[in-house]
C-alpha cells in the first residue's frame, strides 16, 4: 500500500476520521490496529516477524532497566545481546540468504538448495533500527523504558515511518505517543503541503526519470559523454525524488494525525562538502549510524591507536557497514569505501586550506564541484557488476555525440524546478516548506503543485526504492 495509491487514500480517510472521533484513551489502540493492517497488507506473514521483534525488544528494554536497577551488568548485557542477536539475526537472514545460497551452490556441486529465496519483508531495516535504537538508549540510560507494550509497538510500527523512515528515536516519539495530540488549521495545512511536496518529488520527478535511469544502467554500452553525464545526474535526482518524496509524505501523514516526525532531507544538493552532504541526506539514518556505530567504535579504536587513527578506522568501519547494509554486492562495498576516501580527501583539503590561510571559494562554486564529485563517485552502486567500470569510463571519454536530447529535456523539466524551489528555500533559511507564507497562499501553492502532479505524474507509479532495504 503505497502513499501515492488510491488504496492508501481510502485507508487513510478511514483512519483519520475514526482516529479524531475517538477519545484519547482509544486513539493509540486504533493506530496500532491501523499500522498492523497497513503492514499486513503487503504480506500478512510479515506481521509475525514484526510482532516477534517488538516483543523481544520490549522485554529487553524492561530487562536492561531491571539489570541497571540491581547493578547487574550481566543481566543488562544479556538482554542487550538478546535484542541484538534476534534483530540482526532476522535482518541478515532475510537480506543475505540469497547470497549464502549462491555461494553454497557454487562451491558444493553435490548439494543444491532450492532456487526460491526468502522474500525480504518490507521495511525490515527501518523498524529494526528503530527498535534497536530504543534498546541502545535504555542500555545507555538515556531514556527509561516504557511499561506499555501498546505504546512501544506503536512507536515501532507507526505506519507513516514504518517501512522507509524517517527512523525515529524513542526520546522524540514516545512522549508524543504518551501525550495528547491536537490538530488545528495551520498544522493541517502544513501537513498537507509537505505531503503534496513529497508526492510531487515521487510521482513527477522520480517516476518520470526512472525509465531513463534504469534503461541506461541496464544497457550502458556505446553511449557517449552526454548520455553518461546526464544519466548520472538523472540517477541522483531519481533517488532523491523517490526517497525524499517518501519521507516528506510520511511527515505529512504523521502531521495529520497530530505527530511530528524529524526532517530527513534538507536540500542536500546545495551542500559544499561530503561532511555537509551527510548532515543533509537521509539525516535520521546517518545519525543512527553515527550514534550507535561510529562513536562507539571510535571509542574502542582510540584505545589501540591515536585519536586521528581511531576516527579514520571508525569512519571506514561505518561506511563499509553502511554500504553492506544496502545489499550484498561488491559495487555497494566499492561505493562505501570510495565515499570514505572522498570524506578524508575533503577533510584534508579543508585542514590544509585553514593552515595555510587560503581563502575559500564561493559557496555556489563549492556546491557545483561537490555535486559533480558526488555523481561521479556514486554511480558505481548502479553498475550491474564491477566490470561495468570499463564501459562507463569509455562512455565518459567517447566524445559529445548527438544524443540524450530527450533525457536532457526530461531532466530540465523535472529536476530543474526542484533545484529552483530548494534554492529559494536555502536563501530564505526556512525550516519548513511554505512556512512563512499566509495560509491562503500556502493553500493556493499546494493546489497548484497537486495539479502538476495530476497532469505530469506517472499514473502507474513505481515502488519506492527503499521498501526492500
Amino acid at each position: 500500500m503505497q502513499f501515492n495509491s488510491i488504496h492508501f487514500l481510502l485507508f487513510f480517510i478511514i483512519v483519520f476520521a475514526v482516529y479524531w472521533a475517538l477519545p484519547r484513551r482509544f486513539q493509540n489502540c486504533w493506530l496500532v490496529l491501523s499500522s498492523l493492517f497497513f503492514y499486513g497488507y503487503w504480506d500478512w506473514r510479515f506481521l509475525i516477524l514484526l510482532l516477534i521483534s517488538t516483543g523481544v525488544d520490549f522485554v529487553s528494554g524492561l530487562g536492561i532497566a531491571r539489570g541497571h536497577a540491581r547493578n547487574s551488568k550481566f543481566t543488562a548485557r544479556g538482554f542487550l545481546w538478546l535484542s541484538l542477536v534476534v534483530n540482526l539475526g532476522f535482518l541478515f537472514a532475510f537480506k543475505y540468504f540469497g547470497l549464502f545460497q549462491s555461494l553454497l551452490n557454487s562451491h558444493d556441486s553435490s548439494v543444491r538448495f532450492s532456487a526460491t529465496a526468502f522474500i525480504i519483508p518490507v521495511g525490515i531495516s527501518f523498524y529494526t533500527f528503530t527498535a534497536l535504537g530504543y534498546v541502545f538508549d535504555v542500555y545507555r540510560k538515556s531514556i527509561q523504558p516504557t511499561k506499555s507494550y501498546m505504546d512501544f509497538i506503536l512507536f515501532v510500527s507507526f505506519f507513516p515511518h514504518l517501512v522507509a523512515g524517517p527512523i525515529e528515536r524513542a526520546a522524540h516519539l514516545l512522549p508524543q505517543i504518551e501525550g495528547n495530540r491536537t490538530l488545528n488549521r495551520d498544522r493541517t495545512l502544513d501537513a498537507v503541503c509537505i505531503f503534496i511536496w513529497g508526492l510531487f518529488l515521487k510521482s513527477v520527478v522520480a517516476d518520470n526519470l526512472q525509465p531513463f535511469v534504469v534503461g541506461y544502467f541496464e544497457h550502458p554500452e556505446k553511449a557517449g559523454t552526454i548520455r553518461e553525464l546526464l544519466s548520472v545526474y538523472a540517477g541522483m535526482f531519481h533517488v532523491y525524488g523517490d526517497f525524499a518524496g517518501y519521507s516528506y509524505m510520511a511527515i505529512g501523514v504523521a502531521g495529520l494525525l497530530g505527530f511530528s516526525l524529524p526532517e530527513n532531507f534538507k536540500q542536500p544538493f546545495f551542500s559544499k562538502s561530503p561532511q555537509e552532504f551527510w548532515s543533509r541526506w537521509h539525516i535520521t539514518l546517518v545519525n543512527w549510524f553515527r550514534s550507535y556505530l561510529f562513536f562507539p567504535s571510535a571509542g574502542i579504536f582510540v584505545k589501540l591507536m591515536s585519536t586521528r587513527g581511531a576516527a579514520v578506522a571508525a569512519l571506514f568501519l561505518t561506511m563499509v557497514t553502511f554500504s553492506v547494509w544496502h545489499g550484498p554486492a561488491v559495487t555497494f562495498l566499492i561505493w562505501g569505501v570510495t565515499q570514505a576516501f572522498v570524506f578524508l580527501l575533503y577533510h584534508g583539503l579543508h585542514t590544509w586550506a585553514k593552515r595555510t590561510g587560503k581563502r575559500a571559494w564561493p559557496r555556489w562554486i563549492q556546491a557545483v564541484i561537490w555535486i559533480n564529485v558526488l555523481g561521479m563517485t556514486s554511480e558505481v552502486y548502479r553498475w550491474r557488476a564491477v566490470g561495468d567500470f570499463a564501459i562507463h569510463r569509455d562512455n565518459l571519454f567517447r566524445g559529445f555525440q548527438n544524443e540524450g536530447l530527450e533525457l536532457a529535456l526530461t531532466l530540465l523539466c523535472f529536476a530543474g524546478p526542484v533545484m529552483i524551489i530548494e534554492a529559494f528555500h536555502v536563501c530564505a533559511k526556512e525550516e519548513t516548506f511554505f512556512k512563512r507564507h499566509p495560509w491562503m497562499v500556502r493553500a493556493c501553492l499546494a493546489s497548484l503543485l497537486y495539479l502538476i502532479v495530476l497532469v505530469c505524474g506517472v499514473p502507474a507509479s513505481w515502488s519506492f526504492i527503499y521498501f526492500y532495504f
